[in-house]
């Protein structure tokens, strides 16, 4: 290969890290879920989660530290979203009796 053919290719290639995809913790969020929706945690591994996005799996470590803290992570979003939906459906001005039978 010339010096001029080297350089050509090596200039057509990308250096450095990919640029990051906008919300990218959402997406490995969205994927991990999906995957322990359908195979449970145990089975869920960062290289399936990684490759369901397409990422390595060392890319994942750049946002979470463990699976398990993206475990935590999906199921504090999950609570949280049942409570403001049980909030939100509860009418406060009625009894208590009422009010558990809104829920």
């Amino acid at each position: 290969m010339s010096n001029a053919s080297a350089a050509e290719a090596t200039a057509s290639k990308p250096l450095g890290r990919p640029p990051k995809q906008r919300q990218q913790r959402q997406r490995i969020l969205n994927e991990a879920a999906k995957i322990i929706a359908r195979v449970g945690y145990e089975e869920c591994s960062l290289s399936r989660i990684a490759e369901g996005l397409d990422l390595s799996p060392p890319a994942i470590y750049h946002y979470f530290p463990t699976k398990q803290s993206i475990f935590s992570e999906i199921a504090m979003t999950t609570v949280k979203g049942i409570h403001e939906h049980g909030c939100d459906a509860i009418d406060v001005n009625q009894s208590f009796t009422r009010q558990l039978e809104q829920m």
